[in-house]
C-alpha cells in the first residue's frame, strides 16, 4: 500500500507524513521510559489491534524511529526501543502534553488510566533538583523509582535502588496531584498519600514538579 504523503514542501508537513497516523506518537509515549515487547505496547494502547500495531511498528522501523533490541538477561526476549530520532521525539511530546493538560484535561466517565502515562507526566513536568535524591513512588503493587538530577529525570520500573524517599499515593491521589492542583497536605489528610523519609526529600520532590 502507497504510504499517505501530504506532497508539501513544509517542515511541518513532512513531519506529519512520519508521524502523522493515528497512534503513532502513542506508540512513541510507551517507549519512552524503557523498551518494551509488542504485548506490553499493546497492553498499554487499549483499543489498537495487533495487525494495526504490527503495521504501526513496521511503519516506525522504516522511519527510523524505532529498532528491535534485546532484552538483558533478567528480561529476557525482544523488545522495540526509540533511535536516537525516535527519542528527539520527547520535546514534542511533551509540548503537546502541556498543551493537552491546558486546555483538554478534562476526565470523561469511560477514560482509562496508566500508571506509566503518568510516569511519562512526571518526566515532562520535571524542573530539576538541588540534590540527586532516590525516590520511589507506589500505588497497589506497582512501583516506579525516580533518580532526580540537576536536569534530567531517570524513571525505572520496579525497586532496583534503596530510595531517600518512598511516597505511596492512590490511584485517586496521582491525577488530583499531578494535574487538578490538590495539595499534598489535603490528599495526606484524606489518605491517599503517605511518605517516609526525610522532609527536606518529600518537599524537594515536590518543587521538581512544581507541586510545592
Amino acid at each position: 500500500m502507497k504510504k499517505r504523503t501530504y506532497q508539501q514542501l513544509c517542515s511541518l508537513a513532512k513531519a506529519l507524513d512520519v508521524i502523522g497516523e493515528r497512534w503513532t506518537l502513542l506508540i512513541i509515549r510507551e517507549l519512552l521510559l524503557e523498551p518494551r515487547r509488542f504485548s506490553e505496547i499493546q497492553t498499554g494502547l487499549p483499543g489498537i489491534t495487533t495487525n494495526l500495531l504490527t503495521k504501526r511498528l513496521k511503519e516506525m522501523e522504516a522511519t527510523g524511529l524505532i529498532e528491535k533490541v534485546r532484552l538483558s538477561s533478567t528480561k529476557a526476549g525482544k523488545a522495540y526501543a526509540l533511535t536516537e530520532r525516535g527519542r528527539e521525539l520527547e520535546t514534542v511530546i511533551f509540548a503537546i502534553g502541556n498543551w493537552g493538560e491546558k486546555h483538554w484535561l478534562i476526565p470523561a466517565p469511560d477514560d482509562v488510566t496508566n500508571p506509566r502515562w503518568t510516569m511519562v507526566a512526571f518526566k515532562r513536568k520535571y524542573r530539576g533538583s538541588s540534590q540527586p535524591w532516590l525516590v520511589e513512588l507506589s500505588w497497589g503493587e506497582q512501583v516506579f523509582q525516580m533518580r532526580l538530577g540537576s536536569q534530567a529525570l531517570d524513571i525505572q520500573e520496579g525497586a532496583h535502588w534503596t530510595p531517600d524517599l518512598r511516597v505511596q499515593v492512590s490511584l485517586k491521589g496521582i491525577p488530583q496531584l499531578l494535574f487538578f492542583g490538590e495539595s499534598a497536605e489535603s490528599l495526606q489528610a484524606s489518605g491517599d498519600l503517605r511518605w517516609t523519609g526525610t522532609e527536606t526529600a518529600f518537599v524537594d520532590w515536590l518543587t521538581c514538579f512544581g507541586l510545592a
